[in-house]
């Protein structure tokens, strides 16, 4: 049974939700929540928008989503969980595990509403 892009869509807005409750009830940011909660949360507003578009447009979409969270996912369990003294990242690291998850949810909503807005303007021509 192929599972339409509509209820894959669904699905990651009641994640996002399962996950706010989980970060409520917590009450607390762990790595792994923090980047989960993150990701998430770039993906609502993106869920949105192609809940309303065209399945080639998801399709496109998703191409790039598998690679971007693949990528992302590897990145965010190298980096450290902090980043201990220093100032600015002089004392030791730039980027910890929270810091490279927002960095990573901010390019991929920003590289994924290019790209839901060129493959739209693509399909109405």
């Amino acid at each position: 049974m192929k599972i339409k892009h509509k209820q894959y869509l669904i699905v990651s807005i009641f994640v996002f939700f399962i996950l706010l409750i989980y970060v409520y009830i917590n009450k607390m940011f762990n790595p792994v929540g923090t980047s989960l909660f993150v990701f998430s949360f770039a993906l609502l507003p993106i869920s949105i928008i192609l809940l309303f578009l065209k399945e080639q447009v998801f399709n496109a979409w998703k191409k790039f989503a598998m690679i971007f969270i693949a990528i992302s996912a590897v990145w965010i369990i190298i980096a450290p969980d902090s980043c201990g003294g220093g100032w600015a990242g002089f004392g030791g690291c730039v980027f910890d595990k929270e810091t490279t998850a927002m960095f990573t949810s901010a390019v991929f909503l920003i590289t994924s509403l290019i790209i839901i807005a060129v493959k739209s303007w693509k399909l109405r021509k």
